[in-house]
């Protein structure tokens, strides 16, 4: 009622006298909110018929005479409580399930027009299955102009990514003994395809954790590469395939915001509920800490990664990928198409900015002074990598005969290194050590000349 006119939900009033004016839309319900586009104005509520027409809780109105438009939304039987326009799109959130008969939960993003479905469940994520990684046929990236393929996503997250984002398992952690338990962390593009596939096999094992290698002896320390000649284990595929996923979605080379989502498949699997980098840091952590865990765990564990990676696998395509480009991977399928993933609205979505290389790694190469010097009997000798190399780095004596040898054209990631030498075994005197360093591309061959320098340290006992 409004003054002594009868309305129900809205009304239009005169803005001089306060009195009701003829408008009416003949609303069984409640209105919850108002906005105007044009001469269309947009309510919605909780209410099924208005306008002379039947609508569910959101509806578009002539604003000469209050009759309902054609325009319709087809929302579930819950509330429409927030309309906004934003240019040409109408911004909806509310008490609902579904927008033009396509699950949107609470949130969506309506263009004001056509009523195509856009916002959360309209996007396209992309994803890898481990098989994809695995593939022999992937196992080198192709070079412009031929089309990439998946090794060419990982090696572009790691150069957005430089720091060694992925970790499979749990890092720094310590049994009673003191000894670090396993993880994985490759240091580098190539370490990930050693995981996924050691000249041509890949992992088919039963799904546990990080618990013993091939030859029964307990798996300890941080793993490079973890390849099925030393632990055959499907989670260990699964759950890398899934980290490169979400950090390839964070770093922008696939659709970003994969992180975030909810994955649910009902009360009967105890990971719904979790988002997909809930469950991928719950993996890490059973995986290392694995003792006392049932298999079933790990199966399930297995499966569930299996399926998210699964959910956006298809055809390879690209938006950026000529010469001078980045590599950007289109999206696949809608989020609305996956009946088992939901946007996660009490979350941002992820996103990292790309760190170049430049910003957190030498440009050059250098030896350092070893510390202490002189010393007894042990010192650290520290160096700089301009980019990826094979390392060299020996003991001579004074005769310049080789004493000892600490590395042997070892491929080491680009960064600062440092390498314990001890010279128990060697009597006082001078003594040098010789650094080479061969940079290689990323096909692991050698692209320039050598980097060579000599310096001179005191052994006093």
């Amino acid at each position: 009622m409004v003054g002594t006119t009868n309305r129900i939900g809205i009304a239009a009033i005169d803005a001089t006298t306060g009195i009701a004016t003829s408008w009416n839309a003949n609303s069984d319900g409640v209105m919850r909110t108002v906005t105007v586009s044009g001469s269309t104005i947009y309510v919605g509520g909780y209410f099924t018929t208005i306008g002379g027409q039947s609508r569910s809780s959101i509806a578009a109105l002539n604003a000469t005479t209050g009759n309902a438009t054609d325009w319709s939304a087809n929302t579930d039987l819950s509330g429409v409580l927030s309309i906004v326009l934003r240019g040409q799109d109408l911004l909806i959130g509310g008490e609902f399930w579904s927008i033009k008969n396509t699950p949107h939960s609470y949130f969506s993003v309506i263009p004001d027009s056509s009523m195509t479905l856009s916002g959360v469940y309209g996007i396209k994520y992309r994803t890898f299955t481990a098989s994809e990684f695995g593939a022999n046929i992937n196992q080198k990236p192709m070079k412009r102009p031929y089309f990439p393929n998946t090794a060419n996503v990982i090696q572009e997250t790691y150069k957005k990514f430089p720091l060694a984002p992925i970790i499979v398992g749990k890092a720094f952690v310590y049994n009673n003994e003191g000894k670090l338990l396993a993880y994985i962390q490759p240091k580098a593009y190539t370490d990930v395809l050693k995981t996924f596939n050691k000249s041509g096999v890949t992992h088919t094992g039963t799904a546990r954790g990080l618990d013993f290698d091939k030859k029964s002896a307990p798996l300890l320390k941080r793993w490079v590469t973890l390849d099925v000649t030393k632990h055959d284990n499907t989670l260990v595929a699964n759950l890398l395939a899934l980290k490169v996923n979400i950090v390839a979605s964070d770093t922008g080379v696939t659709p970003n915001g994969l992180a975030d989502l909810l994955y649910n498949e009902g009360s009967g699997n105890p990971l719904s509920g979790k988002s997909i980098s809930e469950i991928a840091d719950y993996a890490g952590d059973l995986m290392t800490n694995w003792r006392y865990l049932p298999l079933a765990t790990f199966a399930n564990l297995d499966t569930t990664i299996a399926k998210i990676n699964a959910a956006f696998s298809g055809v390879f395509d690209t938006t950026q990928w000529i010469v001078g480009s980045k590599l950007v991977v289109k999206g696949t399928r809608e989020l609305g198409k996956i009946s088992f993933l939901q946007p996660n609205t009490s979350s941002f979505r992820h996103r990292v900015i790309p760190v170049s290389p430049e910003d957190v790694l030498p440009s050059s190469y250098s030896l350092e002074q070893n510390y202490p010097n002189p010393f007894n009997p042990t010192t650290t000798i520290q160096f700089e990598l301009g980019q990826n190399s094979l390392v060299t780095l020996k003991i001579y004596n004074i005769l310049g005969q080789e004493v000892a040898t600490l590395l042997d054209r070892d491929e080491l990631y680009e960064g600062q290194r440092e390498v314990m030498f001890n010279g128990k075994e060697l009597a006082s005197g001078i003594y040098f050590y010789r650094l080479v360093a061969e940079s290689i591309d990323d096909e692991g061959e050698s692209s320039t000349e050598p980097f060579v320098q000599v310096k001179k340290m005191v052994l006093l006992k």
